[in-house]
């Protein structure tokens, strides 16, 4: 989940405050994570930002990358939505029995051919409706003797599991409690003459969400790498982290760089490493509305991510939070921690 309240906070709001100053209205929240405020933004913001910001956001989707780096991630397919559809998709509880059947079933067919009896990972074209797994983990998978860093890599990695699904029922479950997804459509609808959204339909491959990492590359070059789930400590990671550092910059050099040099400038890729072999997870926008990990947007973007010292970083954590941990996650999953 890439955990860090303050980061996750401040991406939804961000990503809110520029729909809201577009003129994009957003209904009202499903869950907490949602700053509820409505921040005005008179004099901080213009159309045109906006405008680059939707083009940021939507020039990183996974249409645009996958097509040139298909044998380094998961065997991907697309179920392609219509505007009609989006607009319906917005508020899933509202949407008309027939047209809810069809887009099911155009689901499930692309499931079965994807993932056959296995199961698969399903998101839309942007971002995938991780927030809303909360609801679906009823009790924390841990034991009381476990101490806080396992209790954390263990409820990560369930919420993770929970996307693992078999039916497009159960996705629309998911669909259906996330403000993720109701945020990148309304966005995608926003830009009609642009307007190229699908249900993404992804081979699930097991991983160990610890060993997940996000790389930032600037203009062409990769600046800075974070562990991805960096509130937990995990030894592995922190006793072999010039190792790890090595394999991602040569999987990054040898194979991603070329590959996206002509898609994409600037990017956040996430990796996930597996033994020997390391996936590329996902793409992102190279802006403030993606996440960090260890580094800042404040602190960070002109000497580091920006890469204007001209300096690499790879961050680990490199000793335990212990319980203070707990205040780094949304405060609703702070009783699956506790």
């Amino acid at each position: 989940l890439g955990w860090g309240k303050q980061d996750l906070h401040r991406s939804i709001v961000l990503r809110s405050q520029k729909m809201a100053a577009f003129g994009v209205k957003l209904r009202s929240t499903k869950n907490e994570m949602v700053d509820k405020s409505a921040p005005k933004l008179s004099g901080y913001i213009d159309k045109q930002e906006i405008r680059d910001y939707q083009e940021s956001i939507l020039a990183s989707n996974i249409e645009e990358w996958y097509p040139a780096i298909r044998d380094l991630t998961f065997k991907t397919s697309f179920v392609p939505l219509s505007v009609h559809d989006a607009e319906a998709l917005v508020n899933p509880s509202t949407c008309p029995v027939e047209q809810k059947e069809s887009v099911l079933q155009r689901l499930q067919s692309k499931m079965t051919e994807v993932g056959g009896t296995d199961g698969c990972f399903v998101k839309m074209s942007s971002r995938s409706p991780k927030d809303a797994v909360v609801s679906l983990i009823k009790h924390a998978p841990f034991t009381p003797a476990d101490d806080w860093d396992k209790r954390a890599a263990v409820v990560i990695q369930a919420a993770t599991d929970v996307m693992h699904v078999n039916a497009a029922e159960d996705f629309w479950a998911l669909l259906s409690k996330s403000d993720r997804v109701e945020q990148d459509l309304r966005l995608a609808l926003e830009v009609p003459e642009k307007f190229r959204e699908n249900f993404v339909v992804r081979e699930w491959v097991q991983l160990d969400t610890m060993w997940e990492f996000r790389a930032f590359v600037y203009q062409g070059t990769l600046t800075a790498i974070t562990q991805y789930n960096h509130i937990v400590y995990v030894p592995d990671i922190a006793n072999n982290k010039d190792t790890i550092e090595a394999q991602l910059r040569s999987f990054w050099d040898e194979q991603v760089a070329p590959r996206l040099q002509d898609v994409l400038q600037s990017y956040i890729v996430d990796f996930a490493i597996v033994g020997e072999k390391v996936w590329v997870v996902e793409v992102n926008p190279f802006a403030d509305t993606t996440g960090t990990g260890l580094f800042s947007w404040k602190e960070d973007k002109e000497k580091i991510l920006a890469n204007k010292e001209g300096v690499f970083q790879f961050r680990v954590r490199h000793s335990s939070l212990g319980k203070a941990l707990v205040a780094q996650v949304p405060h609703e999953w702070r009783p699956l921690l506790e």
